[in-house]
């Protein structure tokens, strides 16, 4: 596998607390750690009590990064 030239400055990773998007979300960390790039993680809250389960997950995944 040929490696690749370009540098990503910025990762865009949308999240939804599925098993999918937290591998993604661990992939996109691993991009930016090696890139040195700025990791942007996005969600979309439906109902109030969705804040506290996104921080959770934000504060879970923050500390893989």
């Amino acid at each position: 596998m040929a490696q690749r030239q370009e540098k990503f400055s910025k990762i865009l990773v949308a999240v939804d607390g599925s098993e999918t998007s937290i591998n993604a979300a661990g992939y996109a960390i691993a991009m930016a750690k090696k890139d040195n790039a700025q990791l942007i993680a996005l969600t979309v809250m439906v109902k109030e009590n969705d804040k506290v389960e996104a921080q959770q997950w934000f504060d879970k995944i923050g500390k893989k990064a």
